[in-house]
Protein backbone atom coordinates (compact mmCIF):
# COMPACT_ATOMS: atom_id res chain seq x y z
CA UNK A 1 0.00 0.00 0.00
CA UNK A 2 2.80 2.46 0.86
CA UNK A 3 4.57 1.92 -2.48
CA UNK A 4 1.33 2.56 -4.38
CA UNK A 5 0.72 5.74 -2.36
CA UNK A 6 4.27 6.97 -3.09
CA UNK A 7 3.86 6.26 -6.82
CA UNK A 8 0.58 8.19 -6.97
CA UNK A 9 2.13 11.17 -5.21
CA UNK A 10 5.11 11.17 -7.56
CA UNK A 11 2.85 10.79 -10.63
CA UNK A 12 0.73 13.79 -9.61
CA UNK A 13 3.87 15.77 -8.74
CA UNK A 14 5.20 15.11 -12.26
CA UNK A 15 1.98 16.48 -13.78
CA UNK A 16 2.48 19.78 -11.98
CA UNK A 17 6.15 19.96 -13.03
CA UNK A 18 5.10 19.54 -16.67
CA UNK A 19 2.58 22.38 -16.39
CA UNK A 20 3.40 26.01 -17.11
CA UNK A 21 1.51 29.19 -16.24
CA UNK A 22 -0.82 30.25 -19.06
CA UNK A 23 0.24 33.06 -21.41
CA UNK A 24 -3.10 34.87 -21.26
CA UNK A 25 -5.01 33.77 -18.17
CA UNK A 26 -8.29 35.34 -17.13
CA UNK A 27 -7.57 34.55 -13.47
CA UNK A 28 -4.37 34.18 -11.41
CA UNK A 29 -3.86 33.23 -7.78
CA UNK A 30 -0.59 32.92 -5.87
CA UNK A 31 -0.37 31.29 -2.47
CA UNK A 32 2.58 31.15 -0.09
CA UNK A 33 2.94 28.89 2.93
CA UNK A 34 5.02 30.88 5.43
CA UNK A 35 5.67 27.78 7.53
CA UNK A 36 7.50 25.71 4.93
CA UNK A 37 8.13 28.18 2.12
CA UNK A 38 6.02 26.43 -0.53
CA UNK A 39 4.65 28.72 -3.24
CA UNK A 40 1.95 27.88 -5.80
CA UNK A 41 0.77 30.04 -8.68
CA UNK A 42 -2.36 28.95 -10.49
CA UNK A 43 -3.45 30.52 -13.77
CA UNK A 44 -6.83 29.83 -15.34
CA UNK A 45 -8.59 30.56 -18.58
CA UNK A 46 -12.29 30.77 -17.75
CA UNK A 47 -15.05 31.18 -20.34
CA UNK A 48 -18.80 30.94 -19.76
CA UNK A 49 -18.15 30.02 -16.12
CA UNK A 50 -16.10 26.96 -17.15
CA UNK A 51 -12.39 26.41 -16.70
CA UNK A 52 -10.99 25.88 -20.20
CA UNK A 53 -7.28 25.72 -19.34
CA UNK A 54 -5.21 25.58 -16.16
CA UNK A 55 -1.53 26.11 -15.56
CA UNK A 56 0.51 25.89 -12.37
CA UNK A 57 3.96 26.84 -11.19
CA UNK A 58 5.03 25.21 -7.92
CA UNK A 59 8.04 25.82 -5.74
CA UNK A 60 7.67 23.28 -2.99
CA UNK A 61 7.83 19.71 -1.79
CA UNK A 62 6.48 16.64 -3.59
CA UNK A 63 3.21 16.79 -1.63
CA UNK A 64 2.65 20.38 -2.69
CA UNK A 65 3.45 19.47 -6.29
CA UNK A 66 1.13 16.47 -6.08
CA UNK A 67 -1.73 18.66 -4.86
CA UNK A 68 -1.26 20.94 -7.86
CA UNK A 69 -1.03 17.92 -10.17
CA UNK A 70 -4.28 16.56 -8.77
CA UNK A 71 -5.98 19.90 -9.46
CA UNK A 72 -4.76 19.77 -13.07
CA UNK A 73 -6.11 16.26 -13.49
Amino acid sequence: MDALYQKQILDYAQKSRASKPLDRPTHIATLDNPTCGDRVEISLEVSSQNVKKMGVAVRGCALCEAGAGLAIE
